[in-house]
């Protein structure tokens, strides 16, 4: 926990019981294809490389451990070198998609997100054979899921990963806004939540300035704590877990970005009722 170290962000898979074994270290494992498909892409065959993948490095069967590590996820995020998010193998047309939005977020950067906004510019982005590309990418299980944000609001610009093409989330998320700006995105659940982690990730940046300043010199951060938990709540609101018990966790993982107020600790022995009726200490 000390160094910085690569993190690998698997996206949610639907069905968990389709497993497949590997061998990691002359151990056998029980991995998902999802899984597996991460790790032949983002293996160095000649640099050695640190990877961490919940699915792998948290026990799933073991409650102890699973309360441990829920609490350091966004230690976890903070520290890592660099994070990846593995949306899948995709298909030809994912790739191209994720070269088409690397050269459009760099354009939009050095003209300015005012330019963005206007209709020439947008159609300019925007090609019809696209959309069905996007509109299946934003449709990806890993933007549905509550803990996922945490890899978004405590890392720098972290990359997707679809087979061999990567791109940057800043160039990403500009070309996702640029398409929900043309409304003819369909999902507009997906829309909401890129528009609020748009607003959440700089605010992110400076709550983490500030409470490091509170641990520095013992001062209190003056934020506007009531907006930015409206927001916190709004982005959850638009997402998914596995259960309401995971939802809540995710949820008090977010606001641990923003505040240094005391929760609850992670109990996966509890059931949904007795978590929810849990209060952070004032």
């Amino acid at each position: 926990m000390k160094a910085a170290y690569p993190h690998i962000e698997v996206s949610e898979i639907t069905d968990l019981a389709i497993i497949t074994p590997i061998l990691c270290k002359g151990r056998r494992l029980l991995v998902t294809p999802n899984c597996e498909s991460a790790l032949r892409h983002l293996h160095h065959k000649l640099t050695p490389r640190l990877l961490w993948i919940d699915a792998i490095c948290i026990n799933q069967k073991s409650t102890d451990e699973k309360n441990y590590q829920v609490q350091l996820m966004g230690e976890i995020y903070a520290r890592a070198e660099r994070v990846i998010i593995w949306l899948g193998l995709g298909v030809p047309d994912d790739e191209e998609l994720f070269r088409k939005a690397r050269r459009r977020g760099r354009v939009s950067h050095s003209r300015g997100q005012s330019d963005t906004s206007s209709a020439s510019f947008i159609d300019s982005w925007i090609e019809e054979p696209k959309s069905e590309t996007l509109d299946r990418i934003s449709n990806n299980a890993w933007f549905t899921r509550v803990w996922t944000i945490q890899g978004m609001l405590l890392t720098t610009n972290p990359v997707f990963r679809i087979g061999h093409s990567e791109c940057r989330s800043s160039s990403m998320y500009t070309y996702f806004l640029v398409k929900a700006g043309s409304e003819i995105l369909g999902n507009s659940r997906f829309q909401m939540r890129v528009r609020t982690l748009e607003i959440l990730q700089p605010e992110a940046a400076k709550s983490k300035a500030l409470l490091s300043k509170v641990t520095q010199y013992g001062r209190t951060p003056e934020t506007n704590s009531t907006e930015l938990l409206s927001m916190i709540l709004k982005i959850a609101s638009l997402s998914e877990a596995s259960s309401s018990r995971d939802k809540i966790y995710g949820i008090l993982g977010l606001l641990q970005i923003f505040t240094e107020a005391p929760f609850p600790p992670v109990d996966y022995t509890r059931d949904d009722t007795q978590i929810s009726r849990s209060r952070p200490a004032a």
